[in-house]
């Protein structure tokens, strides 16, 4: 077995495009791959993303544990090659996000705030998961939003200086070498924010190149009122400074759960890997989680937990296995003919979710246009450097970001300043990200020097669901993100892009600008039209949450208790974003690495 995992590890590095050093984990496998056939663990874990590497992965420290993780996909390495593994790729190649053998190609109800438009919505199929194909955006969340989590579950477990410690051990930090930024223009950042004699193995860094064009957008923030932050990994958000990503600085790969956890633990440990291989629904006795039915190829068996059942299957599959398995909103079960395990009216509801859209500008100083895959000449030279020594425009995802209130309130509703106004004050409403690169629907001048401003509604009002439509998982969920359904998102998104209109033309930008506003475009100036652009063009930023919200007993909407223990039944868990009781503050993903952490331990420590 093991002489074979070396042989495959040499071929896939030749048949994928990557190098030998991304497939090297294969060499380890070994006798890691489950046998399809009904066997027994103690945990048994649906799904090997963000949340659910990472939790399999610190159970499995335990030798006197077993620990099996299903997983649907395959490795990222393999069947997506340097389109999921190279930094740049996630912005230049966007395709990446529609990757047949890497996403579930999951397409939202059409959304009647968006004009009936579907939103392409990228969950990763993969070991790694979403972590495998994300922007590489590696952030905090603020104090205030985790004091308020604490608040509405009951448990000051949750509070930010609690709950730092595990934001700590997923993550080493590199900090940001000066060479690769232009002069005067080096992040600044917080050193003890991170504690890497933890050792631990997600790498966070800044990636090996910048593009210059992105500095003077430190000072147009400045120019209207947002100054710079020190980082962005202390708990506080507002600001502006360089993020940092999920980026390997040994290699400028990306680091994912996959790389970080799921690696080291087949190296180290007894897990078992279960690769493409579906979930149909979870098994129960009476109202105790007894295992998970599977389906590896044509074979169906049962994997039994001894102790547990964790599922971390996202915040759209997880509610879905809940449902097919018999816990959810009884209407909706009994209507499709799924015996009843226990009734949670809460299960696939309260779904938030961030709407992003975007301000296109030329500029008449070079910008990473020439490397994207508008431009082949630039696009080949970009590749060339990458492989040649791991630098360029590839090596990286670099972006500025800049977080505040809205500061002009003249166009929000009383409720809506109400519902705003309820939030910590430390919670950003809107998160502007500039990228050096045009990113949008209508195709430009190759030829022209883009930057595209990324305006994301970080405060939503509107909740969406998730349905099912029969009793299988073969079948996706319905995502209904409804967006725009609360009236006071549109009054944030139309105050939101003139703030950005407001950062093109500050003092330090208005004399870099190359021609008209080229997205979306002089012309749309009344809040009607403006109105119109974002129903026409919102997407989203991929941090969907909520779904199987943790909460108080007395919450009739909570699914799952502070420690992730679904209500109602026993032995089983929901560990994911979804476990989350609201979408927090800017990207999701160091808080879906936190929560794995901490229900890690609680789970070690009996509780």
């Amino acid at each position: 077995m093991k002489t074979l995992a070396i042989l495959a590890s040499a071929f896939f590095a030749a048949q994928s495009g990557c190098s030998q050093e991304d497939v090297s984990f294969l060499d380890s496998l070994g006798s890691s791959f489950g046998v399809a056939g009904n066997t027994a663990f103690d945990y048994v874990v649906v799904g090997a993303g963000t949340s659910g590497s990472t939790i399999a992965a610190r159970l499995a420290e335990d030798s006197d544990v077993t620990v099996a993780v299903v997983e649907a996909g395959g490795f990222y390495q393999i069947e997506n090659g340097n389109r999921s593994v190279v930094p740049g790729y996630s912005v230049f190649n966007f395709d990446i996000f529609s990757a047949p053998v890497t996403d579930w190609g999951i397409l939202s109800s059409p959304q009647s705030g968006l004009d009936d438009r579907q939103v392409q919505y990228s969950r990763g199929q993969a070991f790694g998961g979403s972590s495998a194909s994300n922007f590489l955006v590696f952030h905090r969340p603020t104090r205030g939003s985790m004091e308020l989590w604490a608040d509405e579950v009951g448990d000051d477990s949750y509070k930010w200086d609690t709950v730092l410690p595990y934001f700590k051990k997923s993550a080493t930090f590199t900090p940001p070498d000066p060479a690769t930024f232009p002069a005067n223009a080096t992040p600044s950042f917080n050193e003890s924010a991170f504690d890497n004699s933890l050792g631990g193995p997600l790498q966070i860094s800044y990636g090996g190149y910048t593009p210059e064009a992105l500095v003077p957008f430190l000072n147009g923030f400045n120019d209207i009122g947002i100054g710079p932050a020190e980082d962005f990994n202390s708990g506080d958000l507002l600001g502006a400074n360089w993020v940092t990503n999920n980026i390997n600085p040994e290699n400028n790969h990306r680091s994912s759960s996959q790389t970080a956890f799921i690696n080291p633990s087949i190296a180290n440990t007894s897990i078992t890997l279960y690769p493409n291989t579906l979930a149909r629904r979870v098994v129960f006795d009476g109202t105790t989680a007894t295992g998970v039915e599977v389906t590896t190829g044509r074979a169906t068996y049962t994997l039994s937990a001894r102790k547990e059942v964790i599922l971390s299957a996202g915040a759209f599959q997880s509610p879905q296995l809940l449902m097919v398995s018999g816990v959810g909103p009884e209407a909706r079960l009994t209507e499709l003919g799924i015996p009843l395990v226990h009734a949670l009216e809460g299960v696939g509801q309260n779904l938030q979710d961030h709407p992003v859209f975007t301000v296109s500008q030329a500029l008449n100083i070079p910008t990473s246009s020439q490397w994207n895959s508008f431009s082949a000449a630039g696009y080949a030279e970009a590749e060339a450097q990458y492989i040649s020594n791991r630098t360029g425009p590839l090596s990286q995802n670099k972006a500025v970001i800049g977080w505040e209130k809205l500061p002009n309130r003249d166009g929000l509703s009383d409720a809506t300043k109400t519902a705003l106004d309820a939030l910590p004050d430390d919670w950003p409403e809107l998160e502007m990200r500039v990228s050096p690169y045009y990113l949008g629907v209508t195709k430009p001048d190759p030829a022209a020097q883009f930057t595209t401003v990324f305006g994301t509604i970080i405060s939503p009002l509107s909740k969406g669901s998730i349905d099912i439509v029969s009793n299988s998982t073969e079948d996706l969920p319905v995502v209904d993100l409804a967006y725009f359904s609360d009236q006071g998102d549109m009054e944030q998104a139309i105050t939101a892009l003139k703030r950005i209109r407001d950062l093109y033309a500050s003092s330090s930008l208005t004399s870099l600008l190359d021609g008209p506003e080229f997205v979306p475009g002089p012309n749309v100036t009344a809040d009607a039209d403006i109105e119109s652009y974002i129903r026409e063009n919102t997407g989203t930023i991929f941090n969907a949450a909520g779904t199987t919200k943790m909460g108080k007993a007395d919450d009739a909407m909570a699914v799952v208790d502070p420690q992730c223990r679904v209500y109602g039944v026993q032995g089983l868990r929901v560990v994911d974003t979804g476990s989350f009781p609201f979408v927090p503050p800017g990207h999701a993903q160091s808080t879906a690495y936190m929560l794995a952490e901490k229900i890690a331990d609680d789970i070690k420590n009996g509780n």
